[in-house]
């Protein structure tokens, strides 16, 4: 926001939205947002659970821990997978966390030390490096890419 309409500079930059609607939007559209933000919110906590249960019933618990079990013991397992992995998300960004932004910087540091470890590989001359790729779009076509880029320079 402008200063010369009467704004100051903010103390945290996290404000400026919060402070934005509250100026910005009228009584019912501020309510609007709100309800809007709500269910982005509740619509992503739930879309986390399914998947996160999903993705380590299949690519861990089934594959590791037990491998013939029928549906129903998978279901629940991906069922108590996905609320644990959930509360660990909550505790996370609870207790660990100061500001949004970190977590952002956690993942792209993550990333780019995987990068840095890969390109490392390269120079060290080490000829294979063994990575079972995902399969499937979104993340996985992501990785898939970030993988073979870095791989890029190595290849003969």
């Amino acid at each position: 926001l402008n200063p010369a309409s009467g704004f100051g500079r903010l103390e945290d930059p996290e404000d400026a939205f919060g402070l934005a609607c509250r100026h910005l939007l009228f009584p019912g559209g501020l309510g609007l947002m709100l309800a809007s933000i709500l269910a982005a919110n509740m619509s992503t906590c739930s879309a986390f659970m399914v998947d996160s249960g999903a993705l380590f019933t299949k690519t861990l618990y089934q594959r590791f821990f037990r491998r013939e079990a029928s549906d129903t013991h998978y279901l629940w397992a991906g069922r108590i997978s996905g609320l644990v992995l959930s509360t660990l998300g909550i505790l996370y960004a609870l207790f660990l966390v100061d500001r949004v932004l970190y977590s952002f910087l956690l993942t792209e540091t993550m990333a780019r030390r995987l990068y840095a470890a890969l390109r490392d590989a390269d120079v060290r001359g080490i000829q294979r490096l063994y990575v079972e790729l995902p399969e499937g779009d979104g993340l996985a076509a992501a990785v898939r890419d970030r993988l073979g880029r870095a791989s890029f320079g190595s290849r003969r």
